[in-house]
């Protein structure tokens, strides 16, 4: 094939510049993300019912619907979480489901159950989610003049409602925007109460004119001659202005409402604000559509707030939360790679060959088989996306190593006197098994990942088919565009011998005589370094990702009493000073938000999270300190937790702060989980754990209770209904009716004293069917309780949870321990968590490493013809990776993904340098030389190629460990792993593998036929 190929140059390079020009094409149309797209749909059912307590709304809607939901196929996980007034139902769905059928089921059994609850309920919001749907940014909007009030924040919330959130939505890559800080307006009717009691005016009479004011009557078709008309009756409010022209009669008299009530349009009473960098802010989170590019998402972006800003000067736009960067950074690394692969690779094979030209040819093919690799992306339906570039970015380094391999051994037969065609087809050929194998066999580390279960299948799925495509093309490439431009140049054609300027073949001999003369101390040495390798890993911290430094956080705060939002935005107000020295912008999360695409709910109104986006001179754990320290000044009970924003590496990543979740099921005969009980559990968990653990339990809140005495309304002729409108009313909380009016639905409301409920009981009072005013304190009693502020359950029923973090040791003796205490109660219990699913994950890989390794085998006994020479090559893995793990424990590091993926790409690496060796050796014998002087020639034939492609692996990434941008930090212990270990693996493939092959050569050839 070879020699076919190098006779047509100029069709073969016509085909790999068509190709060339595809992948360039294809640049256009692959999705660019953050993420792969992930098949695990989420779905949130949340549940509105104002009014009703947790345990009304638990009984009569929320089991109802968690009864038909579970009905729904492909369900992984049902929780429900009811509180007063509303409740949420998260499902989570089982990898591979159809998120559009799924959505389909869960509204159909939504319309079923809506026969079995109360008729006043609405029917629940249905909301879709997925793990892609992480917002690429926040656009923040606020006046830049600071003295704008909030009535001035409802004109910005209509205008970000009704012009900047449709402008956003109209741009293709957009696919929804989610906004929070909107401020609505609403209508206030205030009675003078001077005047009502002079004239006789009740509350009910107002009431009754503006609901008839407002009345639709319809319309009468009339005919007139050959005409016909329509007519209707024209309300007497359309507008907010109308409500105080409208007529009451009182005494025989008309007067208008106007002159009796103060009416007003302000803004309505919100349980949650937004502020950015200390304004009074509205920000809108934009999610992209799956198949857009995130850069020209945010040139869309950009572009359109460019507009806005020219429209609106007297706005503000800023962009918070930017997870584009991280995307930005995948590429840049795989471009920084790409450049710093070349370069190295062409200045390391100038060094060891001589040969200022052949580098070049390197240099040409290794960019064409990344574009080359776009192409096939596309074919395969790939999108670009952290995950693929990691990928891509381990293809690149084998690239260098392919071209490295053919080139040296073409330059090898061209020194032992052979033509320049013989030595192209003679050094291809002679490495294309070899070249084959090692693609192979790194290709079955990556492929058996992908029958993982779960997201960890779905990732690794694009990652290990990045991987194989990058390998493909470079090995086509290597076997076929090298070798025609090798054989088309000139060069090559007249000039033979080549004298490095770093000869290797010395050096080379020094040290096999050395090990030669030393067998038993090598071989000592080997076996410590394999007998060391479980010690090492087992004692090493396990983590999912390296840890790594921050510009960014979030403190979530709950302040110790149930304040309301105005009081929480009052104490953020005396944070701002200290906020503002510290950071480059912050925001904060006042109370209850209005975001759709969140999971369970938002923080109630004595809650606050901060955002904070530091300085770069700023010390993040002294800020921590100074953050608590402010807030601790402000409430010394107050409950603060710090945590990093959520990246798409926490998407990839997902980690919770509690592993384990004890689930306490009343049993019959049980309305509640008693407190005695909660208590021995958690005596129980506290005597099962052997390190620290940390546990949180519900938490609950404190609720005013009007005690209603039956016999008093009796006694003084009231109905109960009055006297809960009057209580509704004082509190601002007695609604009139809804005025619709330009796009909105303004609600009007009677005007309350909004005094201390204690105040209004004794100062207000009730009239009766006599028209007699009752004192209020003498119907009603006020008394608190302290009651669970959530209700939660599952598809088995209510449920206590206990979230536990602890590790898998302690994990499993409160499991046991637990289940040996439940034994004849009444009661039951339930287990959940990440711990379920790092033990299974746990148990999957190791059967996937299985195969892998089967795989490996498999693939060198064919290469090989022989059963046992691939033992030998597997011998090599975990020595290397004893030494790497040992040099990384030393220098601080844990076991964790990037530590890992250096470990595969170490060992895909050393294994090709030793399947190279070995195959060489073989090629020797079968020509009838002996063991000693086979292993001898081959050490000097494939000591350029082995020590070549390790160095140019291992200089292109000594940059990175004194890097400190997020991607240097996330590679640093993949790149000490890869250089431990493949200086490690490089003198191991060069003189330790030679060494048990010799020993074994001769044990094997009289036990088994090679």
């Amino acid at each position: 094939m070879v020699r076919y190929l190098i006779k047509r140059p100029v069709g073969v390079i016509m085909v790999y510049l068509a190709l060339i020009l595809l992948g360039i094409y294809s640049l256009f149309f692959i999705p660019v993300s953050l993420l792969p797209e992930i098949d695990a749909p989420a779905i949130t059912i949340k549940i509105s019912y104002p009014g009703k307590l947790a345990k009304e709304i638990e009984q009569s809607v929320t089991s109802t619907f968690r009864f038909y939901l579970q009905q729904v196929n492909r369900i992984e996980s049902l929780e429900s979480e009811t509180r007063d007034n509303e409740a949420v139902i998260s499902i989570r769905f089982k990898y591979g489901t159809d998120g559009d059928k799924a959505f389909f089921d869960i509204n159909e059994k939504i319309d079923l159950a809506m026969s079995f609850v109360p008729r006043e309920v609405q029917r629940p919001q249905v909301i879709q989610t997925s793990e892609n749907d992480l917002p690429v940014f926040n656009i923040n909007i606020c006046y830049k003049d600071t003295t704008k009030g909030l009535d001035r924040m409802v004109e910005l919330s209509q205008l970000v409602q009704f012009v900047f959130k449709k402008r956003l939505e109209q741009l293709p890559e957009v696919a929804l925007t989610d906004i929070t800080g909107l401020l609505q307006s609403e209508i206030r009717v205030i009675p003078d109460q001077s005047k009502l009691a002079m004239l006789g005016v009740t509350y009910q009479q107002i009431r009754n004119a503006i609901e008839q004011a407002m009345n639709s009557f319809g319309s009468i078709k009339y005919k007139q001659g050959q005409l016909v008309y329509d007519i209707s009756f024209e309300n007497e409010i359309s507008k907010p202005d109308d409500i105080e022209n409208l007529f009451i009669e009182a005494g025989g008299r008309v007067f208008r409402l106007g002159d009796i009530a103060t009416i007003t349009q302000c803004a309505q009473r919100s349980d949650g604000y937004f502020k950015f960098n200390g304004k009074h802010s509205i920000s809108i989170a934009v999610l992209k559509t799956s198949n857009a590019k995130i850069s020209e998402l945010k040139t869309a972006i950009l572009n359109q707030l460019s507009h806005f800003k020219s429209e609106f000067p007297g706005l503000e736009f800023h962009i918070s939360n930017d997870q584009s960067h991280i995307l930005d950074l995948s590429i840049s690394n795989l471009r920084t790679s790409l450049i710093l692969g070349i370069i190295l690779a062409v200045g390391v094979m100038f060094l060891f060959i001589g040969d200022y030209r052949s580098p070049f040819i390197m240099a040409v093919t290794i960019p064409v088989s990344l574009i080359i690799s776009t192409f096939a992306f596309h074919l395969i339906g790939l999108s670009v996306n952290i995950v693929s570039l990691a990928g891509l970015i381990l293809g690149v380094g084998m690239m260098v190593d392919n071209s490295i391999v053919v080139i040296d051994n073409i330059t090898q037969w061209k020194l032992r006197g052979a033509s320049n065609e013989e030595s192209v087809v003679y050094g291809t050929n002679e490495v294309i098994t070899p070249l084959l194998s090692s693609m192979l066999t790194t290709c079955a580390v990556f492929l058996p990942l992908i029958f993982l279960s779960g997201i960890a299948g779905e990732l690794f799925y694009d990652q290990a088919m990045a991987v194989t495509v990058g390998l493909v093309i470079s090995f086509w490439v290597s076997i076929t565009l090298i070798p025609t431009l090798y054989y088309t140049s000139k060069y090559f054609k007249s000039q033979v011998n080549h004298q490095p300027i770093i000869p290797l073949e010395r050096p080379y001999l020094v040290g096999h005589i050395l090990v030669e003369k030393r067998k038993k101390l090598a071989l000592i040495i080997t076996l410590a370094m394999l007998l060391a390798t479980p010690f090492v890993f087992s004692h090493m911290d396990k983590q999912q990702i390296p840890n790594l430094s921050h510009r960014e956080l979030i403190a979530n705060i709950t302040w110790s009493n149930n304040i309301s939002v105005d009081e929480n935005c009052n104490r953020f107000e005396s944070l701002i000073t200290i906020l503002t020295d510290l950071s480059k912008q912050h925001a904060a999360y006042i109370g209850r938000q209005q975001f759709m695409v969140i999971n369970g709910f938002e923080n109630e109104e004595n809650q606050l999270k901060v955002y904070v986006k530091f300085n770069d001179d700023v010390d993040i754990e002294k800020s921590k300190s100074i953050i608590t320290k402010a807030i601790k000044s402000i409430d010394s009970n107050a409950d603060l937790k710090f945590k990093y924003p959520e990246t798409a590496f926490d998407r990839v990543f997902p980690t919770s702060s509690y592993n384990l979740k004890v689930k306490i099921y009343t049993g019959s005969g049980l309305n509640s989980v008693p407190v005695e009980l909660v208590r021995k559990e958690l005596h129980l968990i506290a005597e099962s754990c052997n390190s620290s653990y940390s546990i949180s339990i519900p938490d609950s809140s404190t609720r005013i209770f009007l005690q209603i005495f039956p016999e008093r309304l009796l006694l003084y002729h009231i109905d109960t209904k009055s006297l809960v409108d009057v209580v509704r009313k004082e509190l601002g909380f007695m609604k009139i009716t809804n005025l619709s009016y330009e796009q909105q639905t303004l609600p009007v409301y009677f005007g309350g004293s909004y005094d201390y409920i204690e105040r209004i009981i004794a100062e207000t009072g009730v009239k009766n069917s006599f028209g007699e005013l009752i004192p209020l304190r003498q119907l009603v009693r006020v008394k608190s309780e302290n009651n669970p502020r959530s209700l939660f359950a599952d598809a088995n029923g209510l449920y206590y949870p206990i979230n536990i973090k602890a590790n898998e040791n302690d994990a499993e003796s409160i499991i046991k321990n637990l289940q040996r205490s439940n034994k004849g109660e009444l009661y039951s219990l339930g287990y959940s968590g990440d711990y379920f699913k790092s033990k299974n994950t746990a148990s999957e890989l190791i059967v996937v490493l299985l195969v892998s390794v089967l795989l490996l085998y498999f693939i060198m006994a064919a290469q090989f013809e022989s059963v046992w020479q691939p033992l030998i090559v597997l011998i090599e893995l975990p020595v290397d990776f004893g030494l790497a793990l040992t040099i990384l424990w030393i220098f601080g590091g844990t076991v964790n993904v990037m530590s890992l993926i250096g470990l595969v790409v170490m060992g895909g690496i050393v294994i090709n340098d030793s399947i190279l060796k070995i195959d060489t050796i073989n090629r020797l014998l079968n020509k009838g030389v002996s063991i000693e002087k086979a292993i001898k020639h081959a050490g000097v034939r494939r000591v350029k190629a082995i020590v070549m492609t390790s160095l140019t692996t291992i200089l292109a990434i000594v940059p990175i460990l004194f890097g400190s941008d997020i991607g240097s930090e996330l590679q640093q212990p993949m790149s000490v792993v890869l250089i431990a270990g493949m200086t490690l693996g490089t003198l191991v493939s060069l003189f330790i593998i030679p060494l048990l092959f010799s020993e074994t050569y001769c044990f094997f050839r009289r036990i088994l036929p090679r």
